[in-house]
Parts: structure tokens; C-alpha cells; sequence
């Protein structure tokens, strides 16, 4: 069991969230939050990010592109739209699969 969960309330903790809590969240309905460990965790990460990028080292996947774009570093001032555009695609990419698997459970189901 996640660190703290309800029927519509699941707090993340980042190390227990068991395949049925990962289903119930993909059905929709429940909101999450993180613990207060975890949102620490999220915030030594996003420091570590910070300097990479103030540092101006190149980091695959920080400040250059994904994949064949891997050698494309991405400028300080691009970073944002970037990282917006990247999680607009995965958003896109999330709902065709969950459109997909409920097409697929509709029509097992008849």
C-alpha cells in the first residue's frame, strides 16, 4: 500500500505503489498527492537539473534532444518550451492508449 490511500485520495511515497493502486488510478476518480519525503525528493532532483543547466554542461535528456535528436543540445532559453512540448506529446500518447484499451475492453466484453 502506497504511504496513505482512501477511495479518492492516493499519496505517492515513490517506492510502494502496488499494481492494483496503479489501476485504480488509471480508471480515473482519484486525486494524488505526494508525502512529504517524496515532494523533498522531487525538489533535490529539480536542484540537481538547476545546476546542470546553470552549469551549462550537456546532459542527455536535461538540455540536448531525445533519441536521434540526442546530439541536439537545446539552449537555457528553449528549455521550457521544450519540456512543454514533451509533455504535450506524452499526454497525447497516454489518452491514445488508454482510448485503445478501452476500445479493446469493449469489445472482449460483448
Amino acid at each position: 500500500m502506497s504511504a496513505t490511500s482512501s477511495k479518492n485520495l492516493l499519496f505517492l511515497d515513490g517506492y510502494s505503489l502496488t499494481p492494483s493502486e496503479l489501476y485504480q488510478l488509471s480508471k480515473g476518480g482519484t486525486c494524488i498527492g505526494l508525502t512529504e519525503d517524496a515532494k523533498d525528493r522531487v525538489a533535490a532532483g529539480r536542484d540537481v537539473v538547476d545546476k546542470v543547466v546553470a552549469s551549462g554542461e550537456v546532459v542527455y535528456g536535461i538540455n540536448t534532444g531525445f533519441g536521434l535528436f540526442s546530439n541536439v543540445t537545446i539552449g537555457p532559453d528553449k528549455l521550457g518550451e521544450v519540456r512543454e512540448r514533451a509533455l504535450v506529446k506524452m499526454s497525447i500518447i497516454l489518452k491514445v492508449c488508454e482510448m485503445a484499451t478501452d476500445m479493446v475492453a469493449t469489445s472482449t466484453a460483448k
